[in-house]
């Protein structure tokens, strides 16, 4: 069932897997976050930790995007 991604605001783009989410927002910046339930843990390096709910930014990936 979907839910609201806590504190993510000025998305411009969402894609998502199985158990995982990533969004792009306006800055650039990257979020996921994911859930490694029937994964074996293999995403949960990814991450950092077996699952994680609330949205976290990818450190050191940046997008540019062009102007408006």
């Amino acid at each position: 069932k979907p839910k609201v991604a806590k504190n993510l605001s000025d998305v411009v783009a969402i894609d998502s897997g199985t158990s995982h989410t990533i969004a792009l927002k306006a800055d650039g910046s990257v979020w996921s976050w994911a859930s490694t339930a029937g994964s074996g843990g293999s995403y949960g390096g990814y991450l950092g930790r077996r699952s994680q709910f609330e949205p976290q930014v990818v450190q050191g990936l940046i997008i540019a995007l062009p102007p408006p």
